[in-house]
């Protein structure tokens, strides 16, 4: 990340794999192709249209954003 000036920003989640078990169950489902994510990825954009990403995530009520993806 160092090398290709790359950030990391971490997020944090309400779900902790030893006190809310079902975090783990969904990840299983995801690793073994039981699980799609891809119809909760409701839009994407190009990164040089980050700001309207954040405009549209934000506004969740107005456009349905589920998931706002950047496209890099």
């Amino acid at each position: 990340m160092q090398m290709s000036e790359i950030t990391l920003i971490p997020t944090a989640s309400f779900a902790f794999h030893d006190i809310y078990p079902e975090q783990g169950e969904v990840l299983e489902l995801l690793r073994r192709g039981k699980l799609s994510t891809a119809p909760l990825i409701t839009h994407r954009f190009p990164l040089d249209r980050i700001n309207k990403a954040f405009d549209v995530a934000q506004a969740k009520e107005e456009t349905g954003a589920i998931f706002v993806c950047l496209e890099i």
